[in-house]
């Protein structure tokens, strides 16, 4: 299992040299500066080596719960507003082949945690798997599932890091990364057994808005504009999604389809073209849905806030 963990790694090593990350490219950015953004916390976390995964906490105010990808601990960190780690939770039973999300939310039932299985480099996983937790506390040593979800896709395996729940339609909602267009898939979240199918039920429109660099890496030409996050806001009627260029917000209203509101471009969006660091793979909405939190892969990770009470602009 060691060596499993290993070469996934491996293979996640050589991908990202094959399509860019050791290949340098002169990147001419057209964005805009990110003025809607400010920076909430810059610090050296050893316990989050690979950020991939945030979600803000349905139990206590201003706690987030994060996690790292493939290779790593199955684990979850929580941190406060500061960045500052406040505890690390294991996750009985479960191997970290490759977390890429995370999303939180809370029923009649109680308040839970969704862990995402779902990346998948090279399109070659007959199943991904999607992990129900009961939200635990900070100083938790173990958390247990209370449901493992095993999902395929209808139409053929796939790479995927982002995924969200939407409470009222009891769903989860998946996007893939690195295709064109970008889709939007529905899981049932309550489904009979321990399988299901992940359908999709809305393609996404541009998400890099603006004329593209002069001169890129190939990575940066197989996946711009593509999500690397998405977070629902608790009413589910705001979806955000991340991109490595920037962040979008799409709206829908009440009885409204996502086929039918991703017809149409972004209502706001801010561009992360411009921060002082890049890989940022992990976004959220905060508990009272007034700000959308982002996060870097890194020695050094920056957590940036996008005050959505802020007017950020329509997409150019």
């Amino acid at each position: 299992m060691i060596l499993t963990m290993r070469l996934r790694k491996l293979v996640k090593v050589i991908t990202a040299f094959m399509f860019g990350a050791g290949l340098p490219a002169l990147v001419i950015a057209a964005d805009p500066e990110p003025s809607a953004l400010s920076l909430q916390a810059r610090v050296s976390l050893p316990a989050l080596p690979e950020l991939s995964g945030l979600a803000a906490s349905r139990r206590r105010p201003g706690l987030w719960w994060a996690l790292n990808d493939s290779g790593n601990a199955p684990t979850l960190v929580a941190l406060d507003q500061r960045g500052q780690v406040l505890g690390s939770v294991r996750v009985q039973g479960q191997i970290n082949h490759d977390w890429e999300d995370l999303a939180s939310f809370e029923d009649e039932d109680g308040r839970w945690l969704l862990v995402g299985d779902i990346g998948d480099n090279f399109g070659l996983r007959g199943e991904i798997l999607l992990m129900l937790l009961p939200e635990p506390d900070p100083q938790d040593r173990t958390v247990t599932p209370a449901r493992l979800l095993r999902v395929s896709w209808e139409d053929g395996a796939r790479d995927a890091e982002s995924l969200a729940v939407d409470v009222g339609a009891r769903r989860v909602l998946l996007a893939d990364k690195g295709r064109r267009p970008a889709g939007l898939y529905a899981v049932p979240l309550d489904g009979p057994g321990p399988t299901a199918t992940a359908r999709r039920i809305a393609d996404f429109p541009e998400l890099a808005p603006g004329p593209p660099p002069r001169a890129r890496s190939i990575a940066s030409m197989r996946w711009r504009g593509t999500p690397t996050a998405i977070d629902l806001s608790p009413d589910g009627l705001s979806l955000t999604v991340l991109t490595a260029e920037g962040l979008s917000l799409f709206h829908r209203a009440p009885g409204q389809r996502w086929a039918e509101a991703l017809r149409e471009p972004a209502s706001h969006w801010v561009s992360i073209s411009r921060l002082s660091v890049a890989g940022y793979e992990a976004a959220a909405f905060s508990a009272d849905a007034r700000s959308v939190l982002i996060g870097n892969e890194g020695e050094e990770i920056h957590l940036m806030r996008w005050a959505l009470q802020m007017p950020a602009g329509p997409a150019p």
